[in-house]
């Protein structure tokens, strides 16, 4: 499950790992616990912001995030009619592009323009 959390004011060893004005985390979660969170770190937000210019990419590092240090967690998912809009507009222009291309290729190789037939002797 990937989530983007909003942090409390974070204990000194989260501070180390995360950083020390950093504020939110996104993530994907690998375990849960009563106590704590097991993620692997994509990026963190400093400043109270979650815009992308105030985002410092990780690769994945695995930390563990104190539930007490959780404010908010939202659960990123892609929105179904987004993604279908996508789909089948991406589908509508391959088939235009190929029927596109198909034609192009019929101009520009002549056809047949009704020309005399040669037989070989």
């Amino acid at each position: 499950m990937q989530v983007r959390a909003t942090l409390t004011a974070t204990d000194s060893g989260l501070r180390a790992v995360l950083g020390q004005a950093t504020t939110g985390i996104e993530a994907k979660v690998l375990r849960v616990s009563d106590a704590s969170w097991d993620v692997s770190v994509v990026g963190t937000y400093r400043r109270n912001s979650l815009s992308p210019q105030d985002r410092t990419n990780w690769a994945g590092e695995t930390v563990t995030v104190p539930v007490a240090n959780l404010l908010r967690v939202e659960q990123r998912t892609l929105d179904r009619k987004r993604t279908t809009r996508a789909l089948v507009l991406g589908g509508v222009g391959a088939i235009v592009l190929v029927r596109l291309m198909v034609f192009a290729v019929e101009a520009v190789s002549g056809g047949d323009d009704g020309g005399t037939i040669i037989t070989p002797p």
